[in-house]
């Protein structure tokens, strides 16, 4: 079976999970004792992409810059929703692939959406705070998890 390779969280410290496609269907394959440096790595990586994002939203809320600006932040922001989204689908979150998909296409540089500027600052300050929401989420996910796994061994 071809894979796409992506390592995903591992609860416990004992592994990694890579996640593989075959036959259209999502399959979680367990590594044990894979180094955990490289999802730590990832998931540090996506976090900071996230308030990377989060942040180029409240600087073009809080003051009017060039066109050029918020063309570079289109791009960022489609780019950062469609790698997030991929990464919250892959560990198996039901919401955040729904909400960074709708934000890659609202943000998406090919087919901008026309609104004015008004409109768009609440837009750009809702999807601020969703970049924000994420890893706090993902964070709290991740630990309910592990504690489910240390309480009932599962």
């Amino acid at each position: 079976m071809r894979g796409l390779g992506v390592q995903c969280l591992a609860f416990g410290g004992h592994g990694t999970r890579r996640a593989v496609v075959s036959g259209g269907i999502l399959w979680l394959h367990e590594q044990p004792g894979e180094n955990l440096t490289d999802w730590r790595t990832h998931w540090k990586a996506s976090y900071l992409l996230a308030v990377f994002a989060a942040t180029f939203l409240v600087l073009a809320v809080s003051s009017h810059w060039p066109y050029s600006f918020y063309i570079l932040m289109r791009l960022t922001i489609c780019g950062a929703s469609i790698y997030l989204s991929r990464n919250s689908f892959l560990l198996g979150s039901k919401l955040w692939p729904w909400v960074f998909g709708g934000m890659a296409v609202l943000f998406n540089p090919v087919l901008p959406m026309r609104m004015h500027r008004s409109d768009w600052s609440m837009i750009d300050s809702l999807a601020a705070v969703a970049f924000l929401l994420w890893p706090i989420s993902e964070l709290i996910r991740n630990f309910r998890k592990s504690e489910v796994r240390e309480r009932y061994g599962k």
